[in-house]
């Protein structure tokens, strides 16, 4: 391979692995307020009662 194409492909790694970081807090956030969504809504439904998790109390659960 020439050097131009090495450095692409570092840079294209990288830009991935950024990409990658930066997104996965967000899908374990969205993760979070279904979980505690789907609680509440059991919660409503008369499913037996579960105590909110401490951190559903961000989300406003």
């Amino acid at each position: 391979m020439t050097d131009t194409k090495v450095a692409l492909l570092a840079v294209l790694l990288f830009a991935m692995a950024a990409a990658t970081i930066a997104i996965v807090p967000r899908i374990a956030q969205l993760w979070d307020q279904e979980d505690c969504a789907l609680i509440a809504k059991q919660n409503r439904e008369g499913f037996p009662p579960v105590d909110m998790p401490e951190w559903c109390k961000p989300y406003g659960y």
